[in-house]
């Protein structure tokens, strides 16, 4: 799939292009999809769908806002003790409602309404040099605990 941009009479449209095999022909045949238009100014305007697309989201709101609950007075000593305090908890709570592999923290956690309040970064990689961090400072966790 390539993304191909044209020039119509002074205008700019934007086609996504495939190609197909045509078994008749015996030879590829090129499709294009309209996509939208891009404005003077630059800005992408997508092609109306027929399709009403809603804006509305749906959180799980009841079990991260209990575990939240409980951890709110751990957030308070976690934030003088490591810049990583809303990743620790978020972790957490991810953790505690569903235990998942590190690789699939971040698309469960956009998933809780708490990811709307409070800014995580979950992304595998952040999260095991955050946990490889936090190992290597243990003397830092006695106070906490």
């Amino acid at each position: 799939m390539y993304v191909e941009v044209k020039k119509i009479k002074g205008k700019y449209y934007v086609y996504r292009s495939t190609s197909e095999y045509d078994r008749e022909k015996k030879k590829p045949v090129k499709k294009t999809e309209y996509m939208g238009r891009i404005t003077p100014e630059g800005v992408f305007i997508p092609k109306r769908s027929k399709i009403q697309e809603s804006s509305r989201e749906i959180f799980e709101y009841g079990n991260c806002m209990l575990a939240y609950h409980f951890l709110k007075d751990v957030e308070d000593a976690l934030k003088q003790l490591t810049p990583y305090s809303s990743e620790i908890i978020a972790f957490a709570i991810v953790k505690a409602v569903d235990p998942k592999p590190i690789r699939l923290l971040a698309s469960r956690w956009e998933k809780f309404y708490l990811s709307q309040m409070m800014e995580a970064n979950l992304n595998p990689k952040h999260v095991s040099r955050i946990l490889r961090q936090l190992g290597e400072e243990t003397t830092l966790w006695y106070e906490p605990f």
